[in-house]
């Protein structure tokens, strides 16, 4: 029995906090030994380790693809505005090109009407042929000469005074133009109509090609 007394004992008991050693020798306190889950010899330690390293893993991975998401946006951005600029370069080089084609070779003169001055212009090609039609529909040979000066002149007139003729009118319809041509006195449309009639003759003598000075002086014509 004195044996049994002397003799220590051991032994372990299994606990949700790890494995608990017991030791006892005579009339000593037992000895509890609880496994620490951080530390990473054991088994638990080394999961927490594992997940923690999983963990920033993870994180490092999710912010470096945030960070690839916004530089791809900001590219894009950045191409799309560079596009824009270019676009509206070459849509302001363009209309400003179409603008100086259409414009290309088109009389002006200011015709004074009693300190009044009335600025008339060449027709286009296709006002012209809008105004030969319109007079085409009068019957009578009369009735057609009056109409080729009102159809003429209301799209030659395009300001009085240095005001563009829809301000002075208060309107862009033709239809208003032709009237106010018609209403104008006799005299007053008659000379207008001469002046335009010595533009047109004037213009069109630029455009004759009859020497080298006159090549040269259509390509200076061309550059303005």
């Amino acid at each position: 029995m004195e044996e049994q007394k002397g003799r220590s004992s051991r032994g372990s008991i299994e606990s949700p906090l790890g494995r608990v050693n017991i030791s006892s020798s005579g009339q000593k306190r037992p000895m509890i030994s609880v496994d620490d889950p951080t530390d990473p010899v054991s088994p638990e330690g080394q999961y927490v380790q594992e997940s923690s390293v999983a963990d920033r893993r993870r994180a490092y991975a999710q912010a470096q693809a945030r960070e690839e998401r916004v530089a791809a946006d900001a590219r894009v951005l950045a191409e799309e505005a560079h596009r824009s600029r270019v676009d509206e370069r070459m849509e302001s080089g363009a209309k400003k090109r179409t603008e100086i084609l259409l414009g290309l070779g088109r009389g002006v003169k200011d015709v004074d009407v009693e300190g009044i001055i009335f600025s008339l212009r060449t027709l286009k090609n296709y006002e012209w042929k809008d105004a030969i039609k319109a007079v085409a529909l009068s019957e009578l040979a009369i009735e057609q000469a009056y109409e080729m000066r009102a159809q003429t002149l209301s799209r030659s007139i395009f300001a009085i005074d240095s005001q563009s003729i829809e301000m002075v009118l208060g309107s862009s319809e033709l239809d208003d133009k032709i009237d106010f041509v018609q209403n104008l006195d006799e005299a007053v449309v008659s000379y207008l109509y001469d002046s335009y009639n010595k533009l047109v003759a004037e213009n069109k003598s630029k455009f004759n090609i009859n020497s080298p000075e006159g090549i040269q002086e259509v390509v200076e014509e061309i550059k303005k």
